[in-house]
């Protein structure tokens, strides 16, 4: 009999192990730092990296602010009992910062706690200014998500981790990614099929396969639900924007439409920010931004966060798109909007 309980033990062994796991910080955490503060300001996209080595922690902590990044180095502790991580002293720019050359730097410190569940790791908290400068910085806020690498099983993933791997590859991303290059040449591809050259192809045929791709998206987000997510009225005819994920990297693609034409075609997010000039056409009264989902990534649906510059003003909204609606956000144009 001792012989079957041999895989009983085994699988008490394995879900110690994956419990010891889910309990350690060590690992890489992205997310985005708002400001405990009425009003619009800019917000922090943060990549937390972090080594446990028993109570002590030591590590990263990066950001971009202003279309700047900051690296930090940092040490800290976690108590595992109480799963609480405690970042030590380490300086971050002034939010209300006009230029990233010269700006005000504030020390601060952090407080975490972990939360683990079937979905996934998270660390909720938020960094805090030393006494000090308490009254000069208010408490910036996160919600830090672990990357993970997954191995999807669902329906039509080759599809989707083909468009991934292909994108990755394509991109070149200037910052190294996440995934490593083992853990990319490990997802299984599937071969493209041989396509058959001819010279007699007319020059007309040519540029309509450069563009189909963009009327497809166009009929098929004409095709989905629009699910209206706000409306912002804006100071500006021309304003700027930036789309980027703010969660596990899961490959989710999208294109951005205003008006129901395509002005970011199908492009992979990741943590760095996607940005997109526009002109808003001043004889409507409402201008729609619509947020299309081209995949679902790994895990559905698609989800990214969108960052609207109207001169002086920002807006963050997070929007959620799938197979059968996009998000949309309405931008009303103010009376003797300004041209810059």
């Amino acid at each position: 009999m001792p012989e079957k309980r041999i895989p009983l033990l085994f699988l008490l062994l394995i879900c110690f192990t994956l419990s010891l796991s889910a309990q350690s910080v060590s690992g890489k955490w992205y997310g985005v730092g708002h400001i405990e503060i009425d009003g619009d300001h800019e917000n922090y996209l943060t990549e937390l990296i972090i080594k446990q080595d028993g109570q002590s922690i030591k590590g990263e902590f990066n950001y971009y602010f202003r279309d700047s990044l900051f690296k930090n180095k940092i040490t800290g502790t976690y108590i595992k009992k109480k799963r609480i991580l405690g970042i030590d002293k380490f300086s971050i720019i002034f939010y209300k910062s006009a230029s990233t050359k010269k700006a005000v730097m504030c020390n601060m410190t952090g407080i975490f706690e972990l939360r683990v569940a079937k979905a996934g790791s998270v660390l909720n908290g938020s960094i805090t200014s030393i006494d000090v400068q308490k009254y000069l910085m208010p408490v910036i806020n996160y919600r830090m998500i672990r990357d993970t690498v997954i191995h999807p099983k669902q329906k039509n993933e080759i599809d989707t981790v083909h468009i991934a791997k292909r994108e990755i590859m394509i991109s070149k991303p200037e910052t190294k990614s996440s995934v490593s290059k083992k853990t990319i040449d490990s997802i299984p591809i599937r071969k493209e099929p041989t396509v058959a050259t001819n010279n007699s192809i007319k020059k007309d045929s040519l540029v309509n396969k450069a563009i189909a791709p963009e009327i497809k998206t166009v009929e098929q987000f004409n095709s989905r639900k629009k699910e209206y997510a706000r409306v912002i009225e804006v100071d500006n005819s021309k304003i700027r924007l930036e789309v980027y994920d703010n969660g596990t990297i899961d490959y989710d693609s999208v294109s951005l439409l205003l008006n129901g034409k395509v002005i970011l075609p199908k492009t992979m997010l990741n943590h760095k920010s996607v940005k997109v000039n526009i002109e808003l056409d001043e004889s409507l009264d409402f201008n729609e931004l619509g947020m299309f989902a081209e995949n679902l990534g790994l895990i559905p649906p698609n989800t990214a966060a969108l960052i609207i510059h109207d001169g002086k003003k920002t807006y963050e909204i997070t929007l959620n798109s799938d197979f059968t609606k996009s998000a949309i956000i309405q931008l009303k144009t103010k009376k003797g909007t300004k041209k810059d």
